[in-house]
């Protein structure tokens, strides 16, 4: 599927991107719902949020610290 989204790396993020997993981070705190038109950035924000609130990791986590590590040598 295609799509005019454009790319988002949690990990290289800009820092509209930055803002956005940090809003959603912090608005996941709160419990209420995630908005219908967020963005990428705050969506992933507002799940890593969940998922640490829950105790739980999912795959794109452990993705992102498999890549996390390799960066870094």
């Amino acid at each position: 599927m295609s799509t005019n989204a454009p790319p988002f790396d949690p990990l290289h993020p800009t820092p509209e991107q930055q803002d956005d997993m940090t809003a959603g981070y912090l608005a996941a705190g709160g419990g209420g719902p995630k908005p219908d038109l967020a963005s990428i950035a705050y969506e992933h924000g507002w799940r890593m949020r969940r998922n640490d609130m829950a105790g739980v990791t999912d795959d794109d986590q452990w993705e992102l610290a498999r890549r996390w590590r390799e960066e870094r040598g």
